[in-house]
This record gives structure tokens, sequence and C-alpha cells, in this order.
């Protein structure tokens, strides 16, 4: 999903077949619904053309560091590098 969000992010508005090419992504269209139905993207038409846009919370979800969405690490890296030199 937040690859997805990425993506859009670094487009600026486009078709789904864009935003899956970008990260080289198969179906991207489940993520953007649901980005939608959370309230962090909207699909819009103009001028003949029609695609995906962040919303601010979109923008704000995405700018969120890595460590405040992942799953919390359960080992320090010094513990690894140190059972790595043994």
């Amino acid at each position: 999903m937040h690859l997805v969000l990425h993506a859009v992010r670094l487009l600026g508005f486009a078709d789904a077949d864009a935003i899956a090419r970008r990260f080289n992504q198969d179906d991207v269209e489940a993520a953007l619904q649901d980005a939608e139905a959370r309230g962090w993207a909207t699909y819009s038409s103009f001028a003949g053309t029609s695609g995906w846009s962040l919303t601010e919370a979109g923008r704000a979800e995405n700018e969120l560091p890595c460590y405040k969405r992942c799953r919390p690490v359960s080992y320090f890296p010094g513990q690894v590098y140190s059972s790595f030199l043994t």
C-alpha cells in the first residue's frame, strides 16, 4: 500500500497503469481503492483525463517514517552484528 502511495506522490496525478509501472507492481487498483476509503487518495477527471492523486492526509501518511508504520524490530542491530562475528 505505501509503495502505491509513494508512486502516486512521485507522479502527482496518474492513472492506475502508470502507478503500477512506476514500481513494477501488478495490480494497484485494490490499494488505490483502499487508500481512497482511508481518505489518502482521490480519483478525479479533468479536461478529458482522469487519474489518482494524494489528499493532504495521504501526503502526511506517505511522509511517516517506516518505523512508525512497520512492525517493531525484536532485536538490536549490535546483537545481530555480534552474532555475525562469532
